[in-house]
């Protein structure tokens, strides 16, 4: 049968009486069909409602064969007149950023030509896929666009047109669309065919906030918030600017700036500290015994290529096998540089110490479970 759907005419209508006309088992639950509802069904990118219908927990609602299923973790009887409620936060949470979406869909289209290619109203934001990549300047007078058009209050009209009507009326759609077409429309703002409940005015929205953007398939993925869900996520934003100020000791407009220079500091100081690394390196290497036909330098806190540099000039002008490596939590980091079989230390360190290592016939690098102690024997036995 078909179902009535209150919630295509009125999207804030959360309770409503019905008459169950089907009930069936169906896996762990059982699906109801009613001769109206307010529930919307997945579809279009946007989730199912949630609710009750009397004492069932609604848990699901899709549209199978031309039917509107609500799926319920407990059986209602057929016949019976029963009262359902939608969860009204989540629906109206989900209303306020899927008009939002098209307001701001149709402020892209109508400034940059930009369309709306896809859609989908997920748990942490709403992502809106574009065809045209756009700057952040511009995304930023879209957005303030858009948001002139929530504070306008204009009223958000949904309805079913006739085909001569439809043929009259431009309207942006992902798909090709049958009889069942229906338009949401904001006038001066965006036309639509979509199959969502909405709300009733612009207003309602509330705040429309572009949180990030990234280029996508020769356009552009945004990722938007709207209402309450956007003052939510900007209220975050705010209290970590805020500490990230009060951490600096700066005003809050001047965090950024504050940011770049503790950045620079930090540059400069990871520079020194490689400089003064690299020094280390080279009094250590100057410190093996000239007749030293291998040797093990052992340092701390050094990364790969102080490691790298630090073998090189032990192994400078000299043969055999001279390795530098630092330990950490029984796995130890190594270089090993020089004229002895390399090839044959990485073998064993592969083989027995579950060594990931690798390079040429001067140098090799990587990681093993050995001692310092153990990968200086088996250094003196290939020189």
């Amino acid at each position: 049968m078909k179902t009535e759907r209150i919630y295509e005419d009125n999207g804030m209508i959360f309770r409503f009486e019905a008459t169950v006309m089907r009930c069936s088992a169906c896996g762990d639950g059982y699906a109801l069909v009613l001769d109206r509802t307010a529930f919307f069904p997945e579809g279009g990118g946007q989730a199912a409602d949630t609710g009750t219908i009397r004492d069932a927990r609604v848990l699901d609602v899709q549209i199978k064969d031309g039917e509107i299923l609500h799926y319920t973790d407990r059986p209602v009887a057929e016949g019976s007149t029963v009262t359902g409620q939608v969860d009204g936060e989540i629906r109206f949470r989900r209303m306020q950023n899927h008009s939002g979406e098209h307001v701001l869909s149709g402020t892209l289209h109508r400034m940059y030509k930009a369309n709306n290619v896809g859609f989908h109203l997920g748990t942490q934001d709403v992502t809106v896929d574009i065809n045209v990549a756009l700057t952040r300047e511009e995304l930023f007078l879209a957005e303030e666009e858009a948001n002139r058009a929530v504070a306008r209050n204009l009223p958000v009209r949904a309805w079913k047109p006739s085909a001569e009507e439809a043929e009259r009326i431009p309207y942006r759609s992902k798909k090709e669309i049958g009889e069942d077409l229906r338009l949401v429309m904001i006038e001066g703002v965006d036309c639509c065919a979509c199959c969502a409940p909405h709300v009733a005015f612009t207003g309602q929205i509330g705040m429309i906030k572009i949180l990030d953007a990234i280029h996508y398939k020769g356009g552009m993925r945004l990722h938007i918030l709207c209402g309450l869900d956007a003052e939510r996520a900007w209220e975050t934003v705010y209290r970590d600017h805020s500490r990230a100020a009060g951490a600096m000791s700066v005003r809050q407009t001047e965090v950024s700036e504050a940011v770049d220079r503790l950045l620079q500091e930090n540059a400069q100081l990871r520079h020194a500290l490689r400089e003064a690394k690299r020094k280390e390196g080279s009094l250590l290497a100057e410190r093996v015994p000239r007749d030293a036909d291998h040797a093990l330098i052992r340092m701390e806190d050094a990364d790969m290529q102080m490691l790298r540099e630090t073998a090189l000039a032990s192994a400078k002008n000299r043969s055999g096998v001279y390795a530098a490596c630092c330990e950490d939590g029984g796995t130890l980091t190594f270089a090993i540089a020089g004229t002895g079989d390399l090839n044959r230390i990485a073998f064993i360190l592969r083989r027995d110490f579950a060594g990931r290592c690798g390079g040429s016939a001067a140098l090799i690098q990587g990681t093993a479970a050995i001692s310092a102690e153990k990968l200086e024997e088996l250094l003196s036995g290939c020189t």
